[in-house]
């Protein structure tokens, strides 16, 4: 006897290409968000932004200036050097990497050649 008389034959979803989820949803010059963000919405950071550049009351400096001491004697008292080098990074950037392959530089070409043709 048949086991799947009367059950329904499951559809088959078409097979996808391992690429596609880097594809946009949108189509090219066209934003992905075009209503920008909702009216009323607060920007925590735009607001640390603010309250860094207020000076506190009885202090002649602003909160920046404290907070960057404090920083600055943090680093150098401790001798915090994972702390110097995020500074360091901070403000300079992170050094480039480069990144060495090994291999056919032809195939190396012909995969980012589909990749891009993916992407469009």
């Amino acid at each position: 006897m048949n086991k799947n008389l009367g059950k329904e034959t499951p559809t088959k979803t078409p097979k996808k290409n391992k690429l596609d989820n880097l594809k946009p949803p949108w189509q090219k010059g066209q934003s992905g968000n075009p209503n920008g963000r909702p009216e009323g919405t607060i920007s925590i950071v735009s607001e640390i932004k603010k309250k860094l550049l207020e000076i506190p009351d009885g202090q002649k400096k602003s909160y920046l200036e404290i907070f960057l001491i404090k920083l600055f004697k943090k680093c150098m008292i401790d001798e915090d050097t994972t702390m110097m080098k995020d500074l360091i990074d901070r403000v300079d950037g992170k050094p480039k990497i480069a990144i060495e392959h090994s291999g056919d530089d032809e195939q190396l070409g012909y995969i980012l050649d589909k990749l891009a043709g993916l992407l469009k």
